[in-house]
């Protein structure tokens, strides 16, 4: 991902902020809110494992996992 990237016509992703084992998050911008994010997003070999998805949702949700 080099550059500005736009997520679901919202999220303006910019550099990686980290990584970890599921996911990396990008420094963003919230074109809508107009304010700053940080996006997570899960890795793309991981998205196709259903107990990855359900449990980097409930992560998401603020849900034990």
């Amino acid at each position: 991902m080099n550059g500005a990237v736009l997520l679901g016509g919202r999220y303006q992703l910019r550099g990686l902020l980290g990584r970890d084992s599921l996911a990396e998050v990008r420094d963003g911008c919230d074109l809508r809110l107009s304010r700053p994010v940080a996006v997570r997003l899960l890795r793309p070999c991981l998205a196709v494992q259903p107990g990855n998805q359900l449990s980097f949702e409930a992560e998401a949700r603020g849900r034990p996992h």
